[in-house]
């Protein structure tokens, strides 16, 4: 979700972005209400599978302005990262302990409030990067699946620094730098967008008919497999299988959408190049819905329906120049490096 310059601005990505940013705000929104309907439940499995795995493949694409030429990776990049990371991570928490009360909240800085683990992650990746791209392409992708894979038996990866999430999520990101524009918009075809549309429809039926056997555990790769909670009996050696499944269904959900994805410049491309700014911004109101359960006053599909206008309605408003302007004021923010990135 980093930004890029306005003269380098790339409207296929930022379409896609807005779209992706506003499945993140309506499947936050509408969670608390998805043990009352099983409409809710498969949008919002269908929406995690696929809006971060694909804003992390986009993030991974545009992180190729983050190595320098020597294979260095430009420090005040991460630096900036660093510090929206740390502006929402205090804000959140002061948020969270002044405003909503919760005096039992963790206070330690490593912790990512809420949302936040996708800064963490970022840090993270952007420190890999230049040793990863040391190794072949096709070695690293393969290399970071498998570990994405068997991470999942390692009790430790679900404690601190999010680093399940970074394992887990890491191919994609992986796969989104080594990537190139083009493969995608050879997709753009009319049969592909017609196989697409029944690719999606056969998903969600299968979802919706499944639904309450899908782990959810698995979707938000923040769970080992020993911890996971499953519907149904699986031995633990199996699990991995688990991980590919989500995997390829997060790939084939983002092709899909990419295969839709306008090219050309949209009355909401501009909203898609502010995407951070409704990630953390759009968290103070969900954090509030889940501490005074505002979703509970949705009743039936009027009352859920109203749940998501508010969602588009809060992406569109975060999405609008004033709200940018607390991470340009951020941005400023550099280490004093004698070189010039």
């Amino acid at each position: 979700m980093e930004k890029v310059n306005k003269q380098e601005r790339d409207y296929y990505f930022d379409n896609a972005k807005f779209i992706l940013i506003l499945l993140v705000v309506m499947a936050h929104f509408l969670s608390p209400t998805k043990s009352r309907s099983n409409w809710v439940l498969t949008f919002w499995q269908i929406a995690n599978t696929l809006h971060m795995p694909a804003l992390i493949f986009i993030s991974g694409y545009f992180a190729k302005g983050y190595i320098n030429s020597d294979g260095s990776v430009k420090v005040n990049r991460i630096f900036k990262i660093f510090m929206y990371y740390s502006f929402a991570q205090i804000t959140v928490w002061l948020f969270e302990y002044f405003v909503l009360k919760d005096t039992g909240i963790s206070k330690s800085f490593l912790a990512a409030r809420s949302s936040l683990w996708f800064l963490q992650c970022m840090i993270i990746w952007m420190l890999f990067l230049p040793v990863v791209t040391k190794v072949k392409t096709k070695a690293a992708i393969i290399i970071s699946i498998v570990v994405g894979i068997l991470s999942g038996y390692d009790a430790w990866v679900s404690g601190s620094l999010s680093f399940s999430r970074v394992l887990v999520h890491f191919p994609f990101y992986l796969i989104g730098y080594y990537f190139k524009k083009e493969w995608l918009l050879k997709l753009k075809t009319t049969r592909n967008r017609i196989l697409s549309i029944i690719f999606m429809v056969a998903v969600i039926f299968l979802v919706y008919k499944l639904g309450r056997k899908i782990p959810n555990g698995i979707i938000t790769c923040d769970k080992n497999y020993y911890s996971v909670k499953l519907p149904f009996e699986m031995s633990i050696y199996l699990r991995w299988i688990l991980r590919v499944a989500f995997y390829l269904a997060a790939s084939a959900l983002f092709i899909c959408l990419m295969i839709w994805v306008p090219v050309k410049k949209t009355f909401f491309s501009l909203w898609g190049s502010r995407t951070l700014q409704v990630y953390i911004g759009h968290r103070y109101i969900y954090l509030a819905e889940l501490k005074y359960g505002w979703a509970a006053l949705a009743v039936g599909k009027t009352g859920i329906l109203i749940v998501a206008l508010i969602a588009v309605a809060t992406t569109v408003v975060l999405s609008l120049k004033p709200f940018e302007y607390p991470f340009k004021l951020v941005a400023k923010i550099r280490l004093p490096l004698k070189n010039k990135e």
